[in-house]
């Protein structure tokens, strides 16, 4: 049984390095495609299109990354180097954070985000009210939404 293992690992190890550099080109290409389409979007007259497409392509962009590392982290922990470095800089990220939050910028800004949510939200509800009919019509495609993720999910265990 330990020879069959190590047998499938030393077949399969080129494999997952040759996946990990197609991807890693592809997202280069990728990320180098967004950016022409940005800026033809924007040099042809559409700016706002453009802009949100590189704003699109950076969110997206960093949740992948963000996927990527959350689901990489146990086994790059067992990486003695890696998990001092993490360790470290979880430390002086966790102290950064501490200082910005302490700041009065950041209680200013907070402060401002706060209210206008709240102005946002108070501004739609005098625009749209709701009634009982509306509330649970609009309750119903989230239900919908609720019931497809399920079975998507039931199909693919």
């Amino acid at each position: 049984m330990k020879r069959s293992c190590t047998w499938r690992n030393r077949l399969l190890s080129p494999l997952i390095y040759l996946a990990a550099l197609i991807l890693l080109i592809e997202d280069w290409l990728w990320d180098q495609g967004m950016r022409l389409v940005a800026l033809m979007a924007i040099t042809s007259g559409h700016p706002f299109s453009g802009v949100f497409v590189i704003i699109v392509a950076k969110i997206g962009g960093a949740a992948v990354v963000a996927r990527l590392y959350a689901l990489t982290r146990p086994t790059l922990l067992t990486l003695a180097w890696f998990a001092r470095w993490h360790g470290w800089f979880m430390r002086h990220k966790q102290t950064w954070i501490g200082r910005l939050k302490a700041s009065d910028a950041y209680r200013r800004a907070s402060a401002l985000a706060a209210l206008l949510r709240r102005a946002a939200r108070d501004a739609f509800a005098r625009l749209h009210p709701r009634g009982d009919a509306t509330a649970r019509r609009n309750r119903r495609p989230a239900r919908r939404l609720r019931r497809f993720i399920a079975l998507w999910r039931a199909r693919r265990h």
